[in-house]
């Protein structure tokens, strides 16, 4: 090669390189401190707690009173900020449960409340429902 075509050669490599490097650099700059942005004031989640029910012996809690222990938490239903939405209801955990006196039967209490409130609720006891892939709602 001659080397007229090494400088041709090289000057495209860096035609090439140098815009490469510079958008590389650029789009790797996220300019935050790290945390991520807050949920938007009127996004919602759905939490769920066990209902404590166990066969044969200890019928389910009433959602009264696991939205009680919410609202004894400082959490507020989403159903009571806006109309006409549901703010809990009746629910399955989707496990397998044998059928015996004792065991479990994986009743749950379902509630809707805004995201900005969910650290409160966890801290209460309740979970992300989405934490849960086979939980559902179900009747009353």
């Amino acid at each position: 090669m001659s080397d007229q075509n090494l400088f041709f050669s090289g000057a495209c490599m860096r035609l090439v390189l140098v815009p490469f490097f510079v958008i590389a650099t650029l789009s790797s700059c996220g300019g935050g401190n790290g945390d991520p942005a807050p949920p938007p004031p009127d996004s919602n989640v759905f939490v769920i707690k066990n209902r404590g029910a166990v066969q044969c012996t200890t019928a389910p809690m009433p959602l009264a009173t696991l939205e009680r222990q919410l609202t004894d938490a400082g959490v507020q239903l989403a159903g009571s900020l806006a109309p006409p939405q549901i703010a809990s209801s009746c629910g399955t955990d989707g496990k397998a449960y044998p059928t015996s006196c004792g065991s479990p039967d994986g009743q749950i209490g379902i509630f809707l409340i805004a995201e900005l409130q969910l650290k409160t609720a966890t801290a209460a006891g309740f979970v992300l429902m989405s934490s849960e892939p086979n939980a559902k709602k179900t009747d009353c």
